[in-house]
């Protein structure tokens, strides 16, 4: 502040409004042609424009000077650690011990916020980051990896909060185990055949990321009267290897199977003859007693005793006959119809963890 004119000027005051402040050197009275210096600084209570004014009050009044400024909060400031994360080789459909992402809080000034916690990919993720992080404070992200399919595998972890450098992200990378059973782009996946004939379809079983392992097979849905086989019925991998599977299904005609005498009745032994010799006595006297019919003194034959004796004659004959000779015996074949045959590989190394992973195919049987 500098007098021009010819004579002292006396100072009466020098003030700063609302959140500007001053400090100066200048004397009660300041002589004509002489400077004094007034220093002003701003210590803002809240963030946006400030325009407020230095009031300096002399002998003619009050002079004053505009003072403008801006004011803004202190914001945090987020990191993450490592930067990215690998994970070793995985079981699809198996979950993966977590890796720790540290977030911490650069600000020196102000608390850090986590509005958002995000993975992608075959990835997943709990925290600890519920609360405000004060300064040059921090949580932890525990990711951990579970992949649903077969193969390399990447993925993102976002974290985005109040910072001014929000988001931040961590590259997640990951390799699924698993295999692939399908049919062979040579082979059909519907046959149809005759009852008494074979179909044969061709499958390739392929292992996906490097997965090292043994791997059973089986076939269900054949009909009646038919087989199906796989071949082989285990398969050991090797590293992104394929391996061709056979399944062939053998149906069965229908047949008539010729007659075929039955076997002679066993010889009777000691109690069977004393029960035929008691049954033969008795039935001889009940014929005596047919014949015998009262007539003048002297027994004649009688129609209704004729009849009785002609029963009682065969009846030993009915009850004694044994059967020589056979019958036809048919043999029902594969019924037709459309059959659908599922075949399935599982994995069998009893190191994996359950779940057993199984994977499957259908084709397609039609039996005339």
């Amino acid at each position: 502040m500098t007098n021009n004119g010819a004579s002292a000027v006396a100072i009466s005051s020098v003030s700063a409004s609302s959140d500007f402040a001053q400090t100066n050197n200048c004397p009660a009275s300041l002589n004509p042609q002489t400077s004094c210096t007034i220093s002003v600084t701003l210590a803002p209570s809240s963030s946006g424009p400030l325009n407020e004014a230095l009031a300096v009050v002399g002998p003619a009044g009050v002079s004053s000077a505009v003072l403008a400024g801006f004011g803004s909060q202190p914001q945090p400031s987020i990191a993450l650690y490592p930067p990215s994360t690998p994970f070793a080789s995985q079981l699809v459909g198996t979950v993966s011990r977590p890796i720790n992402v540290s977030v911490s809080n650069q600000s020196t000034a102000a608390p850090l916020t986590i509005s958002n916690i995000q993975v992608s990919g075959g990835f997943g993720q709990t925290n600890n980051c519920t609360q405000p992080i004060p300064p040059q404070g921090g949580c932890t992200v525990g990711v951990f990896f579970q992949p649903t399919v077969g193969g390399n595998i990447a993925g993102t972890l976002t974290v985005t909060g109040n910072a001014i450098d929000s988001p931040q992200t961590v590259a997640l990378v990951g390799v699924g185990w698993d295999f692939a059973l399908a049919a062979a782009s040579t082979s059909p996946t519907s046959v149809t055949v005759a009852a008494g004939q074979s179909a044969t379809f061709t499958l390739l079983l392929s292992s996906l990321g490097g997965f090292p392992a043994s791997v059973s097979l089986g076939c269900s849905g054949a009909p009646v009267q038919a087989s199906c086989v796989t071949t082989p019925d285990a398969v050991t991998l090797s590293p992104n290897g394929s391996t061709a599977v056979t399944v062939s299904v053998t149906t069965m005609a229908s047949s008539v199977l010729s007659p075929r005498s039955f076997p002679r009745p066993p010889a009777r032994g000691r109690w069977s003859s004393m029960q035929s010799l008691f049954w033969l006595v008795v039935l001889c006297a009940f014929f005596l007693l047919a014949l015998a019919g009262p007539v003048t003194g002297h027994r004649i034959l009688t129609p209704r005793g004729m009849l009785m004796g002609v029963v009682l004659l065969i009846s030993p004959l009915l009850f004694s006959c044994g059967g020589s000779g056979g019958t036809s015996n048919h043999v029902a074949g594969t019924p037709a119809g459309t059959y659908t045959l599922n075949i399935s590989g599982f994995v069998t190394e009893p190191t994996m963890p359950p779940p057993p992973l199984t994977h499957s195919v259908q084709l397609n049987l039609t039996v005339r």
